[in-house]
């Protein structure tokens, strides 16, 4: 019986092991479970990161209606829109509709600074100013201030800027942007300018403007701007404005009947989507509608390098002559090249070392073998120095010629 006692009592204790190591293996397990749900959760948690709301918006913030300004005041706003390509500035006397342009830029802006304008560019008295954002399809939103005051003989006293304790702080100064002075020159040859009429020409009834007005390979095409002033008084008068481009081609039709005869400039500016332009001139233009003037006889200059036929912009098919001249004084070759419009790179066509005098036939190019579209030709003069003299025709749109009609026989009898 001691022995059986003894026994049970080992039992006992053996099975209380039991449940202690149990209750252990299980504690354990919970609490590995625990943790790992633990560490799991903390990652999926994203940690909370601040991010600036951009809304897409075209909106002047400063100035307001009714604000006050003068001298140099920063245009403030949000030009950020869809399909983004530029933002424009306008300014006009208040409910007039008159615009005027004043600036533009081509980097989209979140309540920031849109353009530095120089009130005192513009006498005092209540204006309205016109954030407009161009998208890329031609469509814009716009947001127009109306009734802001410029008054820069009385200019506004401003208000101090204070920090968190109260004391003032130095108000930033604001540079204005200087504004180009281009040198006086009429044209650039083969390039942008006024062409006709020249420096000093006597003017009589309408008289064509003939100039080129159009993009840099570098600077987008904006607009032009042609005016009109008394010589030496740089009293500017608006003729036209537009934003079509031309290549040496009229771009207005002067009546000289509106005004008394006398010496006058015409100015042609040039603006380009970054807001910078040039201007070209052509100064002491005689008006004599009624004054007795001598217009001496010039001897005519020859054309030397030049396309004269097909003219820019034409539409063209098939068999084509292209008419010009290839004849300068030391002539050594001359060729002709061609490029898809706006391509880099040309390709040569033709070349000879014979000289084309004026209204001669350059080359006969069959068209046939070109896709539909818009080229460039170039010719371009050598001479026997090395000189290099060229002239482009551009946007010569090669068409598909009509099929030829097929006649239909009639049936006998």
């Amino acid at each position: 019986m001691k022995k059986m006692g003894s026994f049970l009592q080992a039992s006992k204790r053996m099975h209380s092991w039991r449940w202690l190591i149990l209750l252990t293996l299980v504690g354990l397990t919970l609490w590995q479970s625990t943790r790992h749900s633990a560490t799991t959760l903390a990652q999926e948690i994203p940690t909370n990161t601040p991010t600036k709301v951009i809304r897409l918006v075209a909106e002047i913030i400063y100035p307001s209606q009714g604000d006050v300004i003068a001298g140099v005041t920063p245009i403030i706003g949000t030009a950020v829109i869809e399909n983004f390509v530029r933002y424009d500035i306008h300014i006009a006397k208040a409910d007039s509709e008159d615009w005027r342009w004043v600036g533009s830029g081509q980097s989209f802006v979140s309540e920031g600074d849109l353009y530095l304008l120089d009130t005192t560019q513009f006498p005092d008295g209540f204006y309205d100013l016109r954030l407009r954002a161009v998208r890329a399809d031609g469509n814009y939103y716009e947001d127009i201030v109306r009734g802001i005051e410029i008054r820069n003989t009385n200019p506004p006293t401003p208000t101090p800027l204070l920090d968190a304790a109260g004391t003032p702080l130095p108000r930033p100064t604001v540079t204005a942007t200087p504004t180009p002075t281009p040198e006086f020159i009429s044209y650039i040859p083969n390039g942008p300018g006024i062409f006709e009429p020249k420096n000093g020409d006597i003017l009589r009834g309408v008289t064509a403007v003939v100039a080129t007005a159009n993009g840099l390979p570098q600077r987008a095409f904006l607009r032009f701007e042609l005016a009109i002033s008394p010589t030496g008084y740089a009293e500017w008068q608006l003729l036209k404005v537009s934003e079509e481009q031309y290549w040496q081609n009229t771009i207005y039709e002067l009546d000289t009947r509106q005004w008394p005869d006398g010496l006058y400039d015409l100015r042609l500016r040039i603006i380009y989507a970054d807001s910078n332009y040039n201007e070209f001139e052509a100064r002491n233009l005689y008006i004599a509608n009624y004054t007795p003037v001598r217009i001496p006889t010039a001897t005519p200059t020859p054309v030397q390098v030049a396309i004269l036929r097909p003219q820019p912009n034409a539409n063209i098919s098939g068999i084509v002559d292209f008419v010009g001249a290839a004849n300068t004084p030391n002539f050594a070759q001359w060729s002709l090249y061609w490029r898809p419009s706006g391509a880099e790179v040309w390709t040569l066509l033709v070349t000879s070392d014979t000289p084309v005098p004026a209204f001669g036939l350059l080359a006969r190019l069959d068209l046939a073998q070109l896709p539909v579209g818009a080229y460039d030709f170039r010719l371009e003069v050598v001479d026997q120095d090395g000189h290099a003299t060229s002239f482009i025709i551009p946007q010569l749109r090669v068409l598909r010629q009509p099929p030829l009609a097929t006649p239909t026989p009639l049936p006998a009898g």
